[in-house]
């Protein structure tokens, strides 16, 4: 939090703009991948869609305000039946999630050339 405090300050010193992503929208319970998808598992279903922080992902032809308006609720791009429960080893937690959104913003503010730390 503290970085994107900082973050946020030098950007409006140099006059640029610099994305902000609140990280309060990064559920618990759900499971995430790299690409700022999400997938929520009930039982044998698993509902994928996108995160808040997934800004540039294609929209849905029907409903795209939904998409980015909703993501965690009404928004979900699609629904898949789960055969194997260890597959979803593979995806991030909401910690781990958190933790490489905020080094992808670090990363980006590098390419501003701003340092950290």
């Amino acid at each position: 939090m503290a970085l994107r405090l900082w973050a946020m300050r030098v950007a409006s010193y140099l006059r640029i703009s610099v994305p902000c992503r609140g990280f309060a929208t990064v559920l618990k319970d759900l499971k995430y991948v790299d690409s700022h998808e999400r997938v929520k598992v009930e039982g044998k279903s698993a509902t994928i869609g996108i995160t808040y922080h997934a800004p540039g992902k294609e929209e849905l032809n029907s409903s795209p305000a939904l998409i980015n308006g909703s993501p965690y609720e009404k928004g979900w791009i699609i629904k898949v039946e789960l055969e194997k429960a260890e597959e979803l080893g593979c995806l991030m937690d909401s910690g781990a999630y958190t933790e490489f959104c905020e080094e992808e913003d670090a990363s980006e503010l590098r390419g501003y050339g701003l340092a950290m730390g």
